[in-house]
């Protein structure tokens, strides 16, 4: 457990020579001069007679002292060259002979030797991070001097390896450019630095494109997988921040290792494209406004169609792309009658009938609670309507009646018919952007305001108050912006549900029209409007957390806008004066601006 101490003083003379009587005896005895020797020789044997039963060798074992780390790194930069024949008991040069170790000239190794100290030397003993070659180096057979690990090559001599040696260097250090792709890929990952706020360290950063390097070579994905990985984690890194650049980039090594030559091929070019034209892989174009965007309104349009989505991307997204069926209807029949008329709050979570007279208060909490780390380094869900913990409070909002939302397509079916998009020809726009607000009624949620803008000229086409079929519970006014129904907003009578949806579809959304939105199955719904040719900025920008967007969390149009636009919307009123809740314009206009972005990343 502990170092003998023998070996700590074994190179030190013993004080007392030969008149030195212990038995095991610290110091050496091996260099007591001759004179000392010849004298006490009778005295030794006099005493070795009576002390034979404690007789120790005649000579101690010499234990060279090892020489520290920076007697190793002061050493001659000279290159050094080692003897493969110098067996491990030879002995080297004394350490009084320099401040470093001294090789002996020998014959330079065989080409297979020189190989594998060169791949020792260069390779890392925890990670690659401290070597960037991906590939040893073989020197040339007729190579004299190989550098000692102990002269290992920093960051900065790699970049320049092919300058100094003295023989051109097989390593061709480009720095990748995803623009274009080199004849032959480097040897060395290149790491871009992130500025002002990198993702992760370069360390990790490392590690991660190293993987992706060899992934792609193993699956001969591509020729260049150095180049590759270094192109794709700058990507990921210029798109995610510190708390999701690590899932984000696992979750591409997984879809790497289930992609096919072709779409690899095709993420890559995307990617090049995206880089090229200053565009992140979620679509953010940095300090590009969209101002500066110059593509005239037939390539916008040209460019739209080539966004729409499927019917099966819609259907996965919550929209209904068909009528439902007379079976489902009738499902949803049995089901609301089972249910003997009670619904469950969209609030407290609390069962009640919509119709009951006697109803106790709705006491909630009116905003979604979220995680933070407590000063005891605990996981805390909090309010941030409150700022009270979750279970320290029922709410801290009252309302007199309970309201609930009907999301199954065939009991809003039952509720309201829907009407499907049936108009064609020129007199309906190409494409127009909308939004919805929404109420609670007694028939659950109905729409209460629609705005509807052409594209991409932004221009005002139709917004309008509606009122509801069902009873008013709740105008949400908070989120909808809509304080009252007494008068339209140029002061006219509000119109009713069904004049307001007859009129969009005989004037505003033809069957070829391109809805442009976010979120727009819940404004369909709202409008009881069967309609598929949809673009969905919510589909168009997934959320950055695999996991989160795995189960159907969306990015909300708020912090979209903040993050690509560089706009604040949906800000919540702090003086007398302000405007409460959300702008239905303002909304739709957002939602068509960042699928314009879109639009010209893929033009």
């Amino acid at each position: 457990m502990f170092r003998r101490s023998r070996a700590i003083y074994a190179h030190i003379p013993c004080p007392a020579l030969s008149q030195c009587r212990a038995p095991r005896c610290l110091f050496n005895h091996s260099s007591i001069s001759q004179k000392f020797s010849d004298a006490s020789t009778q005295s030794v044997e006099k005493v070795s007679s009576v002390d034979s039963a404690r007789k120790r060798p005649a000579q101690q074992p010499v234990y060279p002292r090892k020489l520290p780390k920076r007697s190793i790194s002061q050493a001659t930069t000279k290159p050094l060259s080692f003897d493969a024949s110098l067996s491990v008991g030879s002995n080297v040069n004394d350490a009084n002979d320099g401040p470093g170790i001294a090789a002996r000239q020998r014959e330079p190794l065989s080409g297979s030797d020189a190989a594998l100290v060169e791949s020792l030397m260069t390779s890392s003993s925890s990670n690659r991070a401290a070597a960037t070659l991906r590939k040893p180096v073989v020197a040339p057979e007729n190579s004299e001097k190989i550098l000692s690990i102990s002269d290992r090559p920093s960051k900065r001599d790699l970049l320049n390896f092919s300058s100094q040696s003295k023989s051109k260097s097989p390593i061709q250090h480009i720095s990748p450019s995803p623009a274009s792709r080199p004849a032959t890929d480097p040897q060395a990952i290149f790491i871009w630095p992130i500025q002002p706020n990198p993702p992760a360290i370069h360390g990790q950063r490392l590690k991660f494109a190293a993987v992706i390097s060899d992934v792609v070579r193993q699956r001969d994905l591509s020729s260049t997988p150095n180049y590759d990985a270094s192109c794709k984690e700058n990507e990921i890194a210029r798109s995610t921040t510190s708390a999701t650049y690590v899932n984000t980039i696992k979750h591409y090594i997984i879809s790497l290792k289930k992609m096919s030559k072709l779409d690899y091929e095709k993420d890559m070019d995307e990617g090049a494209k995206r880089v090229k034209k200053g565009v992140n892989s979620l679509g953010k174009i940095g300090s590009l406004k969209i101002s500066n965007m110059k593509l005239s309104d037939r390539k916008l349009l040209d460019g739209l169609q080539k966004l729409v989505h499927t019917a099966d991307k819609l259907a996965a997204s919550g929209f209904m792309v068909a009528m439902p069926t007379a079976d489902a209807l009738a499902a949803a029949t049995a089901a609301t009658t089972a249910a003997a008329g009670y619904e469950t709050c969209d609030r407290c979570t609390k069962h009640y009938k919509p119709d009951g007279l006697a109803q106790s208060d709705c006491i909630f909490h009116w905003a979604k609670p979220f995680t933070k780390i407590s000063t005891e380094n605990v996981r805390v869900k909090t309010f941030p309507c409150c700022g009270e913990g979750a279970g320290e409070s029922r709410g801290c909002r009252t309302h007199s009646e309970h309201v609930y939302r009907v999301q199954d397509t065939a009991r809003l079916a039952n509720l309201i018919p829907y009407l499907e998009s049936y108009g064609e020809g020129p007199s309906y726009p190409e494409a127009v952007s909308l939004d919805c607000e929404m109420g609670y009624t007694t028939l659950g949620t109905e729409l209460i305001r629609v705005t509807i803008l052409s594209y991409p000229s932004h221009e005002l086409l139709y917004d309008t108050l509606v009122r509801p079929i069902g009873r008013i519970v709740d105008l949400n006014t908070q989120f909808s912006g809509v304080a009252s129904l007494d008068r339209n907003l140029d002061g006219s009578e509000v119109p009713s549900f069904g004049t307001v949806r007859r009129l969009i579809l005989s004037t505003y959304i033809g069957k070829n029209t391109v809805m442009l939105g976010h979120g727009l199955e819940n404004d369909l719904a709202a409008m009881r409007i069967l309609h598929t040719t949809v673009v969905d900025s919510s589909i168009l920008y997934p959320h950055e957390n695999p996991r989160l967007a795995s189960i159907g969390v969306r990015m909300s149009l708020r912090n979209l806008s903040k993050r690509y636009l560089d706009r604040s919307i949906q800000q919540t009123a702090t003086n007398p004066g302000d405007k409460i809740g959300h702008d239905s314009w303002e909304d739709a206009k957002a939602a068509a601006d960042l699928i314009t972005q879109k639009v010209f990343e893929c033009s």
